[in-house]
């Protein structure tokens, strides 16, 4: 019962909008004739969208970690493989038929929504790779302060959840440019990421 409330309310949050999709929603099309099923299995809206996250998290970071320890292996330096480390793993999940291209579209909707803290957590920051990225942008970004670093790491995954969750209207407006598959986009998507990050610091 718990894991078809979450199947069910992925792919409604995902194509109605969180806000819209209320609870007794949820409860009807999963089919559970006591009203009271989400509430029993998670407490609240909020809550269930927490566990949502945690089922993709906990794949994605799988992948994630590997990455990171491979380059970090290797002593590379080189911010492209961090950016890679951060959207291959979303891609390869976004692929997952149990709920992956409604879990990127979920969090593109609630990027920065004060009434959604889960990824802002200390415990999440703390056990997820999120928090080893920014670490290991900080020490290969010299020269840029707090703040700047801050701003720039802040935008990536606006940047990315937006890009992933809008891939299939991007790539209408790509076949009337003459087109472009998905590889192009994805290596265009961390060509952008990586550009954000280390571009170089204006006078003003």
């Amino acid at each position: 019962t718990k894991a078809r409330l979450i199947s069910i309310a992925e792919q409604l949050f995902a194509e109605k909008g969180i806000d819209v999709v209320s609870v007794g929603e949820i409860n009807r099309t999963a089919g559970q004739k006591n009203r009271s099923a989400l509430q029993y299995h998670f407490g609240t809206k909020e809550q269930l969208i927490d566990a949502i996250l945690e089922k993709h998290l906990m794949k994605i970071d799988f992948r994630r970690h590997k990455m990171i320890d491979e380059f970090e292996r290797e002593g590379s330096t080189d911010i492209r493989k961090i950016v890679e480390a951060i959207v291959l793993p979303l891609l390869d999940n976004m692929d997952d038929p149990d709920g992956g291209l409604a879990y990127i579209r979920i969090v593109a909707q609630i990027i920065g929504r004060p009434e959604y803290p889960y990824l802002k957590r200390e415990d999440i920051k703390k056990s997820f790779s999120s928090d080893r990225l920014v670490r290991i942008l900080e020490k290969n970004l010299p020269g840029l302060t707090d703040p700047q670093i801050l701003l720039r790491t802040y935008l990536v995954p606006v940047m990315l959840f937006h890009s992933l969750a809008d891939f299939d209207i991007l790539k209408r407006l790509y076949k009337k440019n003459g087109g472009m598959d998905r590889s192009e986009f994805v290596e265009n998507l961390i060509d952008s990421i990586e550009a954000v990050l280390s571009c170089k610091v204006s006078s003003e």
